[in-house]
């Protein structure tokens, strides 16, 4: 009994001390995303290095603590989160540098790696506390195909249906979708789960089509397309209702009731669960944008 209290208290000091490093800006939890093939995994592989060796090579002209000759170094230090997995630093330096070089493996879920960076401070009340000053950089990489579900949390099951049935007049989206639109599917009739992972897995690939042959970006759920850890659950095992609504009660092993009770598990679990566990934590974020691709998509 003992053991656990000590163990509550201790962390509630680790928080107490993270609250006040925060305010301190001692301790800043920076998030980086864009969407795939944007450059997160070498932007931050590029960035972990370059700050590594600031103090030795100098080539930050921009960085005031660098310029000023008050930065001390920079390592990288155990990241305090033990259940999310270290960003693949040295795996992605071996790609860059490799012979030939080649770019780093992408994004496919979350991963971090924090920096422990010493400088002198010129800030008056922080000379009487001590001269050298300690800043903890937590750099977050995660999929921007996660942050375009966000919208969900203010949908409903049937707002998001009726969404996708606007979007699929457009001629060549209902081109794409023919695979998962056909047959037609009945919202009273009884769910079974292998036809039902086979439409799911064919409105995955309908996603991925309309990402890499239309060039489409607004792509929903976005962990139809990067699952992560997730692949196979039950809850990514659902489409948008377009056909025939329903009528009247529907039993709860239902079609439709089915495909709803998902899409709000996959809102709870996974879009509301994304928010709570990272996103509401970050303090800044790096949004990367691949201006090319959407060029190099639209007309000549």
């Amino acid at each position: 009994m003992r053991n656990k209290l000590e163990q509550k208290i201790a962390r509630l000091q680790r928080k107490a001390n993270d609250v006040v490093n925060r305010v301190r800006d001692r301790h800043i939890r920076l998030a980086v995303t864009g969407l795939s093939r944007s450059g997160k995994t070498a932007f931050i592989t590029a960035l972990v290095n370059q700050l590594e060796h600031a103090a030795i090579d100098g080539r930050l002209p921009l960085w005031d603590a660098q310029r000023q000759g008050r930065l001390l170094g920079a390592r990288r230090v155990p990241q305090q989160h033990a259940h999310i997995p270290t960003f693949a630093y040295e795996r992605g330096l071996d790609s860059l540098f490799g012979d030939p070089p080649a770019w780093p493996d992408p994004t496919r879920g979350v991963a971090e790696v924090r920096l422990e960076i010493r400088y002198r401070t010129r800030h008056t009340l922080r000379k009487h506390l001590g001269e050298i000053a300690t800043l903890y950089v937590d750099l977050v990489d995660y999929p921007g195909e996660w942050l375009l579900d966000l919208p969900l949390l203010e949908m409903s099951y049937e707002q998001w249906s009726e969404q996708v049935r606007e979007q699929l007049r457009r001629p060549e989206l209902q081109a794409l979708a023919a695979s998962w639109l056909t047959p037609t599917w009945q919202a009273a009739q009884p769910f079974a789960e292998r036809p039902v992972a086979q439409l799911a897995e064919r409105y995955t690939a309908y996603l991925h089509a309309c990402k890499q042959e239309l060039g489409l970006h607004l792509i929903q759920p976005g962990r139809f397309v990067l699952p992560g850890e997730y692949v196979g659950a039950p809850m990514l095992q659902f489409v948008p209702w377009v056909w025939d609504p329903p009528v009247g009660e529907l039993a709860e092993e239902s079609l439709y009731a089915t495909f709803k009770q998902r899409f709000e598990q996959y809102k709870q679990h996974l879009v509301q669960g994304f928010y709570e566990q990272h996103f509401a934590g970050f303090d800044r974020q790096i949004v990367l944008v691949d201006c090319l691709q959407p060029l190099n998509a639209g007309a000549a």
